[in-house]
């Protein structure tokens, strides 16, 4: 199995199996500590070492599950690109990049200074509908720029998504 150790500004360390799909292959990724006063390479591989019982159960669970999530996630991205250019077009802004991540708490992020806007993966489960009130919901925080005192789903906003999506409540209401 491949490893890949990544030194970032956490406090402790992190394992994750997951499917490397430019590779095809379950791969585990060890999020350690910049400091390596703090934590070892040596007392990293002590760490992978005494999980690999779990380690093993969770490569096993996803190279048993079917194909099918790698075409959806892949068809997810792609549909999400299509239709995030076609609402930056219509409104008027311009769209950096498009990224999938699994999120467990949001939908979409829209990150305003670089333009980039991540939808989770978790859209995949959802009609396409759905994946276009996200689209619009985020590319509106590009055209829709808060003004002083107000939050980012102000009333200005929300009337930028019901122009561009008179529907968008009852969509919005099947993600609840």
């Amino acid at each position: 199995m491949q490893v890949e150790i990544l030194r970032k500004d956490v406090k402790h360390l992190r394992l994750r199996v997951e499917m490397d799909s430019a590779r095809g292959e379950v791969a585990l990724r060890v999020t350690a500590p910049k400091s390596r006063l703090r934590v070892s390479d040596a007392q990293i591989q002590q760490f992978i070492a005494s999980k690999e019982h779990w380690i093993q159960k969770r490569a096993a669970e996803i190279e048993a599950r079917p194909d099918q999530d790698l075409v959806t996630r892949e068809d997810l991205l792609r549909e999400a690109e299509k239709l995030t250019a076609y609402w930056a077009l219509r409104m008027g802004v311009e769209v950096e990049n498009v990224r999938l991540r699994k999120m467990k708490t949001r939908w979409g992020v829209c990150n305003t200074r670089t333009r980039v806007i991540t939808y989770s993966s978790e859209l995949a489960k959802y009609p396409p509908e759905v994946l276009e009130y996200i689209c619009v919901h985020e590319v509106s925080h590009l055209k829709v720029t808060p003004k002083r005192g107000e939050g980012p789903h102000s009333k200005r906003f929300w009337q930028n998504v019901a122009e561009h999506l008179p529907n968008y409540k009852a969509l919005r209401a099947m993600l609840r």
